[in-house]
């Protein structure tokens, strides 16, 4: 199953999106909390596994979206 790279415009809007919650919120998740996330993340059939793991829905490092709690999987339905 070949996995479609959401788009240059698509990216953009995720990560303006994700910057404005953050900016909203800088509420930082537990260790534990961010780690329960990322572990989920690595599981997901969509990660994109290079140096830095990213999202395959949204481009985001892993590391990063999983560290506010402001954020969520961008997925549908979100795996957390």
């Amino acid at each position: 199953m070949a996995i479609k790279l959401p788009t240059p415009g698509a990216v953009l809007r995720q990560v303006v999106d994700g910057a404005r919650a953050i900016a909203r919120d800088l509420t930082p998740a537990t260790e534990a909390e961010r780690e329960r996330r990322i572990a989920i993340c690595m599981q997901c059939p969509l990660v994109i596994r290079d140096e830095r793991p990213r999202c395959g829905v949204c481009q985001c490092p892993i590391e990063r979206k999983a560290a506010f709690l402001s954020q969520a999987c961008p997925d549908n339905p979100p795996r957390w």
